[in-house]
């Protein structure tokens, strides 16, 4: 018997169903062999056995080029092809794909229907929205939100999960949080689990993962569509809960996310206004599908609201609720004071709390501010630059990143929404790209259709969508950040950026540039230089001369020098591009803006040019400014691990365990307006 399988109980009281026994055949065991590719002459078979190990048992085919990786199952194979070019050996980041002599798999969302059918949210359309705007708010409540049954219901689910994870760790607890938990929860939303296992067994996320998939995988009737993602941030196992139709995500890391629930339901359930007001924001973006994986987070989306409502001064600032308080978790206080705050003077309605939290972002300065529920006010971004210019309340914030026990805040991000709890933990950090470009005009959309109409105001940003403008990227931005170049005394470190930027457009890129100007206008905050760029060859072209180079002697800068070479001796294109380069310094801060400008030539040859430009500047830069710094002190050495604040969780290695029902309960808020 296998340490997985169960002594004798199951989640639903019954004997798992025996999976039938596969004739033998070449792919009885499905799609288990990998090709991996990329890695290092010298690597070892320990190597890579080590990469791969959050999978489970593998068995590793060392060739000279390339290895045969042999995983444990399909959804193994799917994931590990999922991270090619994101999980590296010495430094050299994996090329993963399936082996030539295996069939290529099914795709992921064909084997979870069940998945797939519940995250679809019923179409506004659909609702026959009618009446005013109370009236069509009600409207919009009772089609998508989830009823106090349904959400009692799901209850079974932890049990269920719990009952069958205590088969392997008889101690752990499955704590529920997320939307589900905060009053927030709609038809489509998934469940979310934190699992609490005892001090001795935390830290080996991956393979806890790796080890519940196995395990839930024995109960086919009660869990179904079971997929582990190990080696994400956050290492998570995906299932469908087949007795309530419910996914869920379950995670070992860390219980702040049910800390944040907590602070969610206490704020949201301060207000009788608020929770409707959450729910149809949440319900708008889910629409216009600018919420989701990969996208604005609900959560994100929340800390918005909160902020929003914190400006009116109709929520208190996190910190306010601190004072006096302390409940750490993983290094951060989590306490906040549960009394029930004044009551708000602001006496808005709903539907104007909507058109003003519209109104509010529309003009919102994302580039130069963080949104910060802990104060309740924006700190501006040049603040995170310099631990000793943010607010004496980041005290704990400073300590923890001086200490190592976090990394500083992500603040370079287009979009800064800042943790109220984990305060170096930036939830807006996913927004870029595309979506950047479509939130503003969308958010200007709703905003512009509040001012001109409240009588069909809902119907029209839930049924229309802005004409999305194109953005003509004539300027292409990067910023350079390194704590590195805290070492530098004095201003000599902007020579430092000046010269590696330098080596990057002339030595590698071959492209001359001819100083326009240098502006520091009195009183301003920052130092601006301006540079004529032309590029003459297409020395973006790099992809295939760069694997060929990888394992060729030499230092970085001298491989990518004969890598342009290679390209000017044998490239018949000869671009004309002329662009401009400005590198802006800030007086205050090391924070320095690159950018890049078009003036003449082929559009397309500055859009290819600008994707090798931000390689250069976020990744190349660190590589070549490592001459030029003077050598760290031992305190300022990397730390092999990073250093930890013990939480409450390590106070013993044994944890009582309730009643999961009563527990869901108390940590499930559902509004009295939820039927």
């Amino acid at each position: 018997m296998s340490e997985e399988q169960p002594q004798g109980s199951s989640p639903r009281r019954h004997a798992p169903k025996k999976p039938e026994q596969p004739t033998e055949s070449r792919h009885s065991k499905g799609h288990l062999k990998i090709h991996v590719s990329g890695f290092p002459p010298y690597t070892r078979v320990e190597d890579l056995k080590y990469v791969f190990a959050p999978y489970g048992h593998v068995k590793v085919k060392l060739l000279k080029k390339y290895a045969i990786v042999t995983l444990p199952d399909e959804d193994s194979v799917l994931d590990a092809i999922a991270h090619s070019k994101k999980i590296s050996v010495y430094g050299s980041f994996l090329t993963i794909k399936l082996d030539k002599g295996e069939p290529t798999p099914a795709k992921k969302l064909d084997r979870f229907v069940r998945s797939k059918k519940k995250s679809v949210i019923i179409e506004p359309g659909k609702i026959g929205l009618k009446g005013d705007f109370d009236h069509q708010l009600e409207q919009v409540l009772d089609a998508v939100r989830l009823t106090r049954d349904e959400v009692i219901n799901i209850s079974s689910l932890y049990v269920d999960l719990e009952n069958a994870l205590r088969t392997v760790w008889p101690d752990c607890c499955a704590v529920p949080f997320g939307s589900i938990t905060t009053g927030l929860g709609i038809k489509s939303s998934d469940a979310d689990c934190f699992v609490r296992l005892p001090a001795r067994l935390r830290g080996n996320d991956a393979a806890h993962v790796m080890r519940t998939k196995r395990l839930l995988q024995l109960y086919p009737d009660v869990f179904t569509e079971v997929f582990a993602i190990p080696n994400a941030h956050t290492p998570i196992v995906k299932f469908f809960h087949v007795p309530t139709e419910t996914t869920c995500d379950v995670s070992f890391k860390t219980p702040l996310g049910s800390q944040n629930s907590r602070l969610v339901a206490f704020l949201l359930h301060s207000d009788a206004r608020l929770l409707a007001l959450a729910v149809v924001i949440k319900y708008w973006a889910k629409v216009h599908e600018l919420s989701g994986t990969g996208k604005l987070t609900n959560y994100a989306l929340t800390m918005l609201l909160v902020f929003f409502l914190q400006r009116l001064g109709i929520l208190p600032s996190v910190e306010s609720l601190q004072r006096g308080r302390e409940d750490l978790v993983d290094g951060w206080n989590t306490a906040f004071a549960t009394d029930p705050p004044t009551p708000s003077p602001d006496s808005a309605s709903v539907e104007e709390l909507l058109g003003g939290f519209f109104k509010f972002y529309a003009i919102f300065d994302f580039n130069k501010f963080v949104v910060c529920p802990f104060l309740g006010r924006e700190i501006e971004k040049s603040a995170f630059a310099n631990l000793a210019s943010l607010p004496d309340a980041f005290e704990r914030y400073k300590r923890n990143v001086e200490s190592g026990a976090a990394h500083p805040m992500k603040f370079s991000t287009p979009v800064c929404i800042q943790d109220p709890f984990q305060l170096c933990h930036n939830v807006g950090s996913s927004i870029g790209g595309k979506l950047f470009d479509e939130l503003p005009q969308y958010i200007k959309f709703a905003a512009t259709a509040y001012r001109a109409s409240r009588a069909d105001f809902l119907e029209t940003i839930l049924l229309k969508k802005p004409e999305i403008a194109v953005t003509d990227k004539n300027k292409i931005r990067a910023v350079v950040h390194s704590r590195d170049l805290d070492r530098v005394v004095g201003d000599e470190w902007k020579a430092i950026v000046k010269n590696v930027i330098r080596i990057l457009f002339e030595d590698i890129c071959r492209s001359t540039l001819a100083v326009l100007e240098t502006e520091e206008r009195p009183g301003s905050k920052r130092q601006t230089e301006r540079y004529a760029v032309t590029l003459t060859k297409a020395v973006w072209n790099r992809k295939r001369l760069t694997k060929l180079y990888k394992h060729a002697e030499g230092t970085f800068l001298e491989k990518q020098i004969n890598i342009s070479q290679e390209i000017i001796d044998t490239c018949e294109k000869t671009p004309h591009l002329k662009m401009r380069l400005v590198i802006s310094f800030p007086l205050s801060s090391r924070v320095t803006s690159v950018y890049i400008e078009f003036v003449d030539g082929d559009k397309a040859d500055f859009q290819q040019f600008g994707k090798m430009f931000r390689l250069m500047i976020k990744g190349w830069f660190f590589e070549l400014v490592k001459p030029f710094l003077p050598p760290a002190t031992e305190n300022e050495r990397p730390r092999t691990q990073r250093g930890s604040v013990r939480n409450d969780l390590a106070k013993s290695d044994s944890i009582e365990s309730d009643d999961l029902s009563d527990r869901f309960q108390e940590n499930c808020s559902v509004s009295e307006a939820s039927k």
